[in-house]
Parts: structure tokens; sequence; C-alpha cells
């Protein structure tokens, strides 16, 4: 099956709102993102952590990333990792080609957060 833009943005409006504690969906890029960079048992967090200045991607503008930089680009070797866990797919594909337009987003992400997390470097 060839996913389509379509098929993404209909997959991700399906998914559930995403609560704080990430117990409604915790696969969610939301949840992805907080339980990578800020794990419940460290003892110094950064302060996105808490204070809200991330600038965190929705599952959406995720998938979207995937989709626009993979059908850019199709033969990128992470282009074909499995979608899930999402963020780290864009990720990896945005570390590869930084300056894409669809990585425009995640840039923006990073940026936010000084490129303090495993996900923007």
């Amino acid at each position: 099956m060839k996913l389509t833009i379509t098929t993404l943005l209909a997959l991700a409006a399906s998914l559930p709102t995403v609560d704080p504690s990430c117990t409604v969906d915790p696969n969610s890029t939301e949840c992805e993102f907080y339980s990578t960079a800020c794990p419940a048992n460290s003892a110094s967090l950064p302060a996105f952590c808490t204070d809200g200045s991330a600038k965190v991607l929705t599952t959406e503008q995720t998938l979207a990333g995937i989709f626009d930089t993979c059908d850019q680009m199709p033969d990128m070797k992470d282009c074909s990792l499995p979608q899930s866990p999402a963020l780290y797919k864009y990720s990896r594909l945005c570390l590869d080609m930084p300056r894409m337009r669809s990585c425009r987003p995640w840039k923006n992400m990073c940026t936010s957060i000084n490129f303090q997390t495993t996900f923007c470097q």
C-alpha cells in the first residue's frame, strides 16, 4: 500500500489528543519526546522539560514531515525505517539532510531547546 499525505493525515487525525501525563496516547510524538528527553527518574532536567519552552512537534506534523522528506528523496536510508517511533524516524531523516524544506519544523523544535536532546544531535 502506497502512503499518501491524505492517508497519513487521516491516521494522525484518528489519534487521541495527548494529555500532559501521556496516559491517553503514550505513542504520540509528544510523549516520545518527553519520555526520552525528560526521564522521570532524572536528577536534573533541562529547563524545557518544565517551563513549556519546547516546541514539540505533533504526531500530525511529524508524519507529514516524514512523508514530505521521503516523497522528495525516497532512496534515503531512513525512509525504509518503520513509521514508529515517528519522531525518531523524522529526526534521523533530518539529521541526514537538515537543509531540506521538509525539515524546517524539526529544526524549529530543536532550536527551541538548543538542540539538547538525542532527537536533535
